[in-house]
């Protein structure tokens, strides 16, 4: 026992030099960038001087993330303030920053898969700072950095600080898709709430909002062609319109989140059935759960209504994936049913998963017909292999890691989401940091590191509502987001906690209910 303390004081006692050390050196960025080389001097800034300048072009994204990140920088600050007169002296012993200069290279602002995000800052002891970019979202990335760097707690009029001087940044992401997914079946998200969490996204560096939108709980979707599908809405109020989804996608593209909508099927589909009760299977013995109701793979109106609602989403959801689900399919409530088992028979199939794989072909030809590629849960590729599946879909891996590298190995791309689940409450934000998807002497081999594009922490709503909402996410997916985001080699848990804790706070300060770490106070 006596061993057990002292070793608890060391680690604690570690701990708390490294957290002194970050504050210190005011390096607390988050996520990590790739390379970052520092100096030991400080320029202070001022709100009534400061500019940011687009050096080139003329891009509306740009200008409105400077009005964004304005007040980001500059922290419970006004434009009027000035250095006070008792201090002058010590604040004109420091150089003065005066702008940010943000060089673009393209002038193209589609927001796709693969776009490029890398980004430089460079802060010189002349107090001259640049930030070049490929994209403008690049830039983006580069300005929430440069927002982390600046010191909001100096006092006795000395301005708005930046330490450790010359900094030289240059950063790009290690995977290109890092997302966040939430569940807006089980319980309706306001939209205020997914407003602000898609700003926090942004903060984390994060470019992925993955909406599963409805599920067997909750249908809270406008569809024009099929109205009475938001009968399945909890209540009519509790729903999204075409024009309300189109403000999430906008918003989300104005700060380079793209937004993937899912519409799980042919699982978890008894609230489809509500207003068109022709659509799910009837099943005594499962229906004890709404999760367990499937569609009717073998009614032709069932092809009928999701394309009617998919010809409407994916105007609305521009992205050019679509997440189709395709997880946890009751086959049980499938067997129950007369009428399928008759229609099975007449057409020579002898299992479920020939059922499964029918239903998947013909929901592709309808997304394909719309311009969509396709993003599938893992069991689409446990009932398919690497047989007949569409180059272009991508499989989200939740059970396992082996499955992660089957999907590669079969030189099919993958996402991760297993270690990942927010509802999990048992998985600290250490789980979620350590959770490599390529572990060590596992059988990864380079080109099947290749296949996969990155990863995503789930939030699925069962037990969280707009109550505890951000709580559940933040800041465990912050730790999520450096290990998609920075190098391979940035792992180390112990020296990541100050500048997590410091994260937490920081999305407090923002208004981002996230949660602590450990016992302190946030400068707030």
């Amino acid at each position: 026992m006596a061993n057990f303390t002292l070793n608890k004081k060391i680690i604690y006692f570690y701990l708390l030099i490294i957290f002194l050390t970050t504050f210190i050196n005011c390096l607390t960025i988050w996520p990590r960038p790739q390379t970052l080389t520092t100096g030991i001097q400080t320029v202070q800034l001022f709100p009534n001087s400061f500019q940011f300048i687009q050096v080139n072009g003329n891009s509306d994204l740009l200008s409105t993330a400077f009005k964004r990140y304005f007040p980001l920088v500059f922290y419970n600050a006004t434009k009027t303030d000035k250095p006070n007169s008792s201090t002058s002296s010590s604040a004109a012993s420091i150089p003065e920053l005066k702008f940010l200069n943000v060089y673009v290279d393209s002038n193209d602002e589609t927001l796709e898969l693969n776009i490029d995000e890398s980004y430089s800052l460079d802060i010189s002891t002349n107090s001259n700072a640049t930030l070049t970019a490929k994209t403008v979202f690049g830039a983006l990335h580069g300005l929430e950095t440069f927002s982390q760097l600046v010191d909001f707690t100096a006092i006795n009029g000395i301005g708005f600080l930046i330490q450790n001087i010359p900094i030289s940044i240059d950063d790009a992401p290690r995977f290109v898709h890092r997302g966040l997914m939430i569940d807006s079946s089980r319980h309706f998200i306001p939209l205020s709430l997914i407003f602000s969490t898609v700003d926090a996204l942004a903060y984390n560096k994060l470019n992925v909002l993955h909406w599963h939108i409805v599920d067997g709980e909750s249908f809270p979707v406008e569809c024009k062609s099929y109205p009475k599908l938001s009968l399945g809405a909890w209540t009519p109020n509790r729903l999204y319109t075409q024009d309300e989804i189109s403000q999430v996608v906008n918003y989300a593209y104005q700060r380079g989140i793209r937004v993937i909508v899912e519409f799980d099927t042919p699982g978890h589909a008894y609230a489809w059935g509500i207003g068109y009760p022709e659509l799910i299977v009837r099943c005594p013995s499962y229906w004890y759960l709404r999760d367990n109701v499937p569609l009717d793979p073998t009614n032709d109106f069932t092809y009928e209504v999701i394309d009617g609602l998919f010809k409407e989403m994916t105007q609305v959801f521009t992205d050019q994936y679509f997440h189709i689900g395709g997880d946890e399919v009751v086959y049980g409530c499938w067997q129950q049913s007369a009428e399928i088992s008759t229609w099975m028979q007449q057409h020579g199939y002898t299992n479920y998963d020939q059922l499964m794989q029918y239903y998947q072909s013909k929901l592709w030809l309808i997304v394909d017909k719309y311009g969509k590629d396709m993003i599938a849960w893992q069991e689409v590729f446990d009932s398919y292999g690497i047989k007949s599946l569409p180059s272009s879909m991508i499989i989200e891996v939740w059970k396992d890691q082996a499955t992660l590298q089957s999907v590669a190995s079969a030189g099919v791309r993958g996402l991760l989401a297993f270690g990942w689940y927010l509802n999990y409450l048992t998985l600290t934000w250490f789980d979620f940091y350590t959770n490599e998807p390529f572990p060590d002497n596992s059988g990864w081999t380079p080109t099947m590191e290749n296949y996969i594009i990155g990863g995503e922490a789930c939030l699925w709503a069962e037990y969280t509502n707009a109550a505890n909402f951000e709580q559940k996410i933040w800041p465990r997916a912050s730790a999520a987001a450096e290990r998609l985001w920075s190098p391979r080699y940035v792992n180390d848990p112990i020296i990541a906690l100050p500048r997590l804790i410091e994260m937490s706070c920081r999305l407090n300060r923002r208004g981002i209910a996230s949660s602590p770490l450990q016992p302190g106070y946030c400068i707030l």
